[in-house]
């Protein structure tokens, strides 16, 4: 397993490069987002801290990588229950343009993705369909390219 890198990006130190990378997507595409906002202890006893929060989508994201998304599901699925107005979402890998899994009320929805597509309807949950445009396709590219090393 690859150890994650601590990185310092946006006045945050993020526990890896990849959250760091989906808080330069989620700003790319003009996304307040709130990291590490809120832990919560589960119905199994098990505390969860949430990786980030977009309170415009309602929305908790958690970060992971592939290989390691069969240990969260179970808790997201979870942390879900606890929410009536919110989702929650499983953003594994870096931000490409497909759909990403998402619960809500402790039940698997549709996949979902974020996209300034969501912003330009003023909807308030994430998109349960795949519409990209030039403006997304650049924030991922943006957020895939980011280089950290200097705490840029």
């Amino acid at each position: 397993m690859i150890k994650a890198i601590d990185t310092k990006f946006d006045g945050h130190y993020f526990r890896s490069r990849l959250e760091a990378r989906w808080a330069v997507f989620f700003n790319e595409l003009g996304y307040a987002y709130q990291y590490e906002k809120e832990g919560f202890k589960l119905s199994n006893g098990v505390w969860y801290l949430p990786d980030f929060y977009i309170p415009s989508l309602h929305l908790w994201i958690e970060v992971s990588s592939p290989e390691n998304i069969y240990d969260k599901i179970g808790k997201l699925q979870l942390l879900s229950y606890g929410f009536k107005n919110d989702f929650v979402m499983l953003a594994d890998g870096v931000p490409v343009d497909r759909l990403y899994r998402c619960w809500h009320e402790g039940k698997e929805c549709a996949s979902v993705t974020i996209s300034s597509y969501i912003k330009q309807k003023e909807w308030g949950v994430p998109y349960f369909m795949g519409n990209w445009n030039d403006l997304d396709k650049t924030a991922m590219l943006t957020a895939r390219m980011k280089r950290f090393e200097f705490d840029q």
